[in-house]
């Protein structure tokens, strides 16, 4: 007990995006899927990772409504209203999941132990991480897999 790698707990069956994904479609998708995070793939190759904090970004698209928004980082006294956005029905083909991801996301192989994944996903705060073979997505492991195979293992479930 312990060396265990996360590919004994991984899913392989994750919800996953394009990079040419619209933004009413990856709308549409975290509202179906439940995921605060999803890995965005071509040809299954992970390029990427757009969380629902990534969609955010599309409220303010615009460099001057970004700059706002910047501002109300520093100043408190600056209100922030979610309907002052500058999104407009066509922005939503336009914005796609590659101009909101982050790019080069912190991934494992196969062969990482999961203790390991779980420093990691701690440590940088993730919703789930990718486990890759090469540069193929082949899973993701998130902390509730963990957990849910830590009290399997302690006999609690």
């Amino acid at each position: 007990m312990g060396n265990e790698t996360v590919e004994k707990i991984m899913r392989r069956n994750f919800p996953r995006v394009s990079p040419y994904t619209p933004l009413k479609e990856l709308i549409l998708r975290f509202r179906d899927s439940g995921c605060r995070a999803l890995p965005v793939v071509d040809e299954d190759k992970l390029l990427g990772i757009v969380s629902l904090k990534d969609l955010y970004k599309a409220f303010f698209y615009t460099e001057q409504a970004f700059f706002a928004k910047m501002m109300r980082l520093y100043r408190e006294d600056i209100e922030c209203d979610i309907f002052d956005t500058p999104l407009t029905p066509e922005m939503a083909f336009l914005i796609s999941a590659e101009d909101l991801m982050e790019f080069n996301p912190i991934r494992v192989n196969p062969d990482c132990e999961i203790k390991e994944a779980f420093r990691l996903i701690n440590v940088h705060e993730l919703s789930f991480l990718p486990v890759v073979e090469g540069e193929k997505l082949v899973g993701v492991v998130t902390p509730f897999d963990i957990m849910l195979y830590v009290l399997e293992l302690k006999g609690v479930l």
